[in-house]
């Protein structure tokens, strides 16, 4: 299973950030569908996520998942 962590942090000017929560992601079902899309050897370096910013989140800026020379 090919997991990952993300954490929400609030983001304070004049004392350290504090984490708001958590969540453990399952990629395995994304990795799935797009490597269904052609041959692995294409994914040694490939955007296969996106998470976009928007006014029903707190996302600063847009945040990609990406699978850097075969790793997420």
């Amino acid at each position: 299973m090919e997991n990952f962590t993300m954490k929400v942090y609030d983001h304070d000017l004049f004392s350290a950030d504090d984490i708001m929560g958590e969540a453990e992601i399952d990629l395995q079902p994304l990795i799935t569908s797009v490597m269904a899309f052609g041959d692995a050897g294409m994914f040694d370096d490939l955007q296969i996520g996106k998470w976009l910013k928007s006014n029903d989140n707190a996302l600063i800026n847009d945040s990609t998942v990406n699978i850097i020379d075969g790793n997420r």
